[in-house]
């Protein structure tokens, strides 16, 4: 909806124009940490400062760990936030404070999840020698790019090799 995602739009510059007054920097989305860190924490909230001084702490003897805070949360910019997480991340922990009794997670926890299943950065497919297809991904992306074996675009491959479309 191009209407709920203008509202990220104008936060973005408002707090553009806030840090022009103040000399403080704000993102909706937000990194800190380590650039190779491979262990990861998102939340929002008032945490998020204790989080971060633990963070600069840990990694001031060496530990390579991040922090992705959140201060717009809706709406929720999934590319955004993908873009936010450093390559070498293996593990991420989401911190929400909010209970949503019944649902299949948190809030935040749900909207993680929804942007690391369609960001897959590093999705690799390989035609075997007895023709079949194997897929390695870091999430749920779609291949797009042509295969360089068979010349047709990845999906087709898949598609085609597999006669079935699945993993």
């Amino acid at each position: 909806n191009n209407a709920y995602m203008s509202v990220y739009v104008s936060v973005e510059k408002a707090m553009g124009e806030l840090e022009k007054i103040s000399g403080r920097h704000y993102e909706p989305i937000e990194y800190f940490g380590s650039k190779e860190a491979e262990q990861i924490i998102v939340m929002m909230g008032s945490g998020v400062e204790t989080a971060e001084e633990t963070i600069e702490y840990l990694n001031s003897l060496g530990k390579k760990y991040g922090l992705i805070k959140i201060r717009l949360f809706r709406p929720f910019n999934s590319d955004v936030f993908a873009k936010k997480i450093p390559q070498s991340v293996k593990k991420i922990a989401v911190l929400d404070r909010c209970k949503e009794s019944g649902a299949v997670g948190e809030p935040l926890f749900v909207d993680v999840m929804g942007a690391l299943s369609v960001a897959g950065k590093n999705i690799e497919v390989i035609v075997n020698k007895d023709n079949s297809v194997t897929v390695k991904d870091d999430g749920r992306g779609i291949p797009v790019d042509i295969h360089p074996k068979t010349g047709l675009s990845t999906v087709e491959t898949v598609y085609t090799v597999l006669h079935a479309g699945g993993k």
